[in-house]
């Protein structure tokens, strides 16, 4: 018999193996600093939908994943957007604010792969999001040759932003069936991320790249390509380092455990390590399927169970 898993209480939160879970009713949630080294090791984060504000993310120092199941802008994410545009007009005034905001405070953790919110506006359709896009490229069109560390600053805000955006967009590619329509709408198919770029986004991730990283300094992609997703996941395709050791293996379980590779694109993360020759890693997928079948089912990219029959002897440990 396994022995009962231990459950813990941490301020608001109960922590059950790597997960927390708000356990409080209330409308408001606030993580305090103290916690900090007992939510080291949770990587996945539920918030209930009593949850109309929830205050800390930066307590979790290795979260990948987090689910809300509620309709309010849990994070405040619009109340900030709003406060960061309101002085249009003003650059000294706007990058202040952007160094001060939720958004440049201590960084939420690098591993974030997901915000699951089907239910909730997403951060790239809320009002003034694109009006601080905007205002960002103008700064930086203007600070060329000056005021270098004010920009850098300011970049780094603006990819924690970013960051939070392809978080949601995560998220919804990881389980876009529980989606209603009038947030579905917000994801149009050309934004979404192929089954390869779900891949490579959560491996970069995992492997400690993220947003901030990508706009940090001035470089072949330059500030004018800032907003561009197909440019940042052809970046991180030269970041990724796909090697046959453990911690790449740990790094495709993680992947399989949150979703990240699911069925719609099994066929493609089995392909990538081939491709690569790394026998060992393709042999993990080929054996992980073995124990959950539905990963070589046909929902989404038509592939069929005897896909990778020929290679099953061939790797199997």
């Amino acid at each position: 018999m396994e022995p009962e898993e231990k459950i813990a209480t941490v301020g608001p939160l109960e922590l059950r193996g790597r997960t927390a879970a708000v356990k409080a009713p209330g409308r408001t949630v606030s993580i305090p600093t103290e916690a900090v080294p007992a939510l080291r090791e949770i990587d996945t984060l539920v918030i209930p939908e009593t949850v109309e504000l929830f205050q800390g993310l930066n307590r979790f120092e290795n979260l990948k994943e987090i689910r809300y199941d509620g309709e309010a802008d849990v994070f405040g994410f619009q109340e900030n957007l709003n406060w960061l545009t309101e002085k249009a007009g003003d650059d000294a005034l706007i990058r202040k604010r952007m160094t001060t905001s939720m958004f440049a405070a201590s960084p939420v953790s690098g591993a974030l792969m997901a915000i699951v919110a089907p239910r909730m506006v997403p951060l790239h359709a809320m009002r003034n999001w694109m009006r601080l896009l905007e205002l960002f490229d103008d700064i930086a069109a203007r600070c060329v040759g000056y005021g270098t560390q004010d920009l850098r600053v300011s970049t780094l805000s603006y990819a924690q932003m970013k960051r939070f955006e392809y978080a949601l967009y995560m998220g919804y590619a990881i389980s876009p069936r529980t989606y209603p329509e009038r947030i579905a709408r917000y994801y149009l198919p050309e934004s979404q991320f192929t089954g390869e770029d779900r891949i490579y986004y959560a491996l970069a991730l995992l492997q400690g790249h993220s947003y901030r990283e990508f706009n940090d300094v001035r470089g072949s992609h330059d500030y004018g390509l800032i907003k561009s997703k197909p440019t940042y996941l052809a970046h991180l395709r030269t970041l990724v380092a796909k090697e046959d050791t453990e911690p790449f293996r740990r790094a495709l379980e993680t992947m399989l455990e949150l979703g990240a590779i699911s069925e719609t694109n099994y066929q493609t993360a089995v392909e990538l390590p081939l491709r690569a020759h790394l026998t060992q890693a393709a042999a993990f997928l080929l054996q992980y399927a073995d124990r959950h079948p539905a990963l070589r089912g046909q929902a989404g990219n038509h592939e069929t169970a005897t896909d990778f029959e020929f290679l099953d002897e061939e790797f199997r440990l």
